[in-house]
């Protein structure tokens, strides 16, 4: 479903803006982000470790794919596996995810989801009534020996999405191709590779003192005090 699709990788993107900042490594000890994670993992008693993905064969329709995308890993789900996955939704785990180079992303995650008791998913049909949604299992976490990194993941019954982001490498994105028929099939790649959009073009125009206005907001910004209260927000997509 086109809507549930769009809404999963927002909701990825969102836990990814929002764990930035937590992600940052402080001088005297990790992050808050790694610190999340190793108390969850100290209140478990025993760790579930979980490989849903095995490495897959390359075949023809993905060499276009290839001549963009050098560091890249195409996957493929096991059913059984992610089914587990879904069924117990632990509220610590390990996933391993196999890369191109042979080695393994192990991932420590902690489940904590973005959606409070009231959330609720409408549609342009639905004239503002809610329409039924399941939400998924949402993680949150760090790779394993890389400080500074920040993984978010989202368990559904058939499908697993994440992004897992480095200092020094950037963002690894999970996520089904887009290909007819495809359930297990998955690719693992940087978006580093990606080439920028294409002749796009901003016609928006920027009155005057506007690059003035926007850095005195930045400065005041800067200077107030952070909340730490959660923030509602509405995510709409095409």
């Amino acid at each position: 479903m086109r809507v549930r699709k769009q809404f999963l990788e927002l909701v990825v993107c969102f836990l990814v803006c929002s764990l930035s900042a937590s992600a940052q490594q402080d001088e005297n000890g990790p992050s808050p982000l790694a610190q999340l994670v190793a108390e969850s993992k100290a209140a478990t008693r025993i760790t579930q470790s979980f490989k849903p993905f095995t490495k897959a064969t390359v075949n023809a329709r993905r060499t276009a794919v290839d001549a963009i995308l050098k560091d890249v890993s195409y996957l493929t789900l096991s059913a059984t596996e992610t089914r587990q996955l879904w069924q117990k939704r632990p509220g610590y785990l390990e996933l391993s995810l196999p890369t191109s180079t042979g080695a393994e992303l192990a991932l420590e995650l902690a489940m904590l989801s973005p959606l409070e008791t009231s959330f609720f998913v409408t549609t342009s049909e639905s004239n503002g009534q809610p329409v039924p949604y399941e939400p998924g299992a949402y993680y949150r976490g760090v790779i394993r020996g890389v400080p500074g990194s920040v993984v978010a993941l989202s368990v559904f019954q058939d499908e697993i999405i994440a992004v897992a982001s480095t200092p020094d490498k950037g963002n690894f994105v999970l996520g089904r191709l887009n290909e007819p028929g495809n359930q297990t099939g998955y690719i693992l790649y940087s978006d580093k590779e990606l080439p920028p959009p294409q002749g796009t073009i901003c016609g928006t125009t920027e009155p005057i003192g506007y690059t003035e206005k926007v850095r005195e907001y930045l400065q005041e910004s800067a200077n107030k005090t952070t909340s730490t209260k959660c923030v509602r927000v509405f995510l709409e997509c095409d």
